[in-house]
């Protein structure tokens, strides 16, 4: 009886028991507060201030986009890791993870470097990513280039006034063709 129980209990050949094996620890929780990201050549770094806020300060100073700042951060801290694909070095063309074809994201914590990776090709609803210094291959989970590969204009915060809807009396728009005035009484009325 003790023999049956014991080989049923047992894990079946080929499936893994206990955690998966990571290539960078967990970022769960890390109040990262510097990114640098170099794609094609160009590198952007954002840098929180406060809570809230973050800031370009690479290759311009400028207010950063908070929704595409935070997306960065939100991706980071939710990696999660399928199989090693290869610890071949002579591999990193093939998936992409040398030259301009990769994206390198170096995140601080507090000044103290917490990730440094490379993002290549997106195969399987997997991205391949490498650590820096190291040859391992992985599969990260999801397509994630697309939060990291943006144009400099994208990083920044594009609002150009921001003010409550429902507060507004009057708008003047003034051009070469001539000035529009609008109006309205209260926040329930039609702008005449």
């Amino acid at each position: 009886l003790g023999l049956v129980v014991f080989l049923q209990s047992r894990p079946e050949k080929g499936v893994r028991q206990g955690e998966r094996p990571r290539p960078l620890p967990s970022l769960k929780g890390q109040a990262m507060d510097k990114i640098s990201i170099t794609s094609k050549g160009k590198t952007v770094v954002l840098k929180r201030e406060g809570k809230e806020k973050w800031n370009l300060i690479q290759p311009v100073s400028y207010p950063a986009d908070k929704y595409s700042a935070d997306t960065v951060v939100e991706k980071l801290q939710a990696l999660e890791f399928g199989d090693l694909v290869t610890e071949q070095k002579g591999r990193h063309a093939e998936y992409e993870l040398t030259g301009d074809k990769s994206i390198h994201v170096v995140a601080e914590a507090g000044g103290k470097k917490v990730a440094d990776l490379y993002l290549g090709k997106v195969l399987d609803d997997f991205t391949m990513l490498r650590t820096a210094n190291k040859d391992d291959v992985w599969q990260a989970v999801g397509a994630l280039r697309h939060a990291f590969e943006r144009e400099v204009s994208n990083w920044r915060d594009r609002n150009v006034i921001n003010f409550k809807q429902e507060e507004a009396r009057q708008l003047v728009v003034t051009t070469t063709a001539g000035t529009i005035k609008l109006k309205r009484k209260d926040d329930k009325a039609k702008w005449e």
